[in-house]
């Protein structure tokens, strides 16, 4: 049920075949609170997390609240990256429209 969902979204939006990226990115998705927004889980050294993924070498990485975002470009973002970091918790649903070789990285 799950694969037929995602694949009717996906081709609704024509994301189903987007290729995955050349270049391994890394997906890191805050949620940041604000005036208007009080999320409960954050990500409390988020600066420390992207210093070290910074470190790497031959990968891309993009910071995003996709809480900001339409959901067609919610979904083409997620659809372009092969690792997905977030916090634990329901922002991390958008894991079932990653591309199948892409993996989360789910943070506790």
């Amino acid at each position: 049920l799950w694969h037929e969902f995602r694949a009717h979204v996906l081709g609704a939006f024509d994301l189903w075949n987007i290729a995955p990226p050349a270049i391994p990115t890394i997906l890191i998705s805050f949620r940041r609170r604000s005036g208007a927004k009080n999320v409960g889980r954050v990500i409390a050294n988020e600066n420390d997390l992207i210093g070290v993924i910074k470190e790497g070498h031959m990968v891309k990485h993009q910071e995003v609240d996709l809480g900001t975002m339409g959901f067609r470009q919610q979904l083409e973002t997620i659809r372009r990256s092969n690792i997905y970091v977030g916090a634990h918790g329901a922002g991390l649903m958008h894991v079932m429209f990653l591309a199948e070789e892409a993996v989360l990285i789910e943070i506790h």
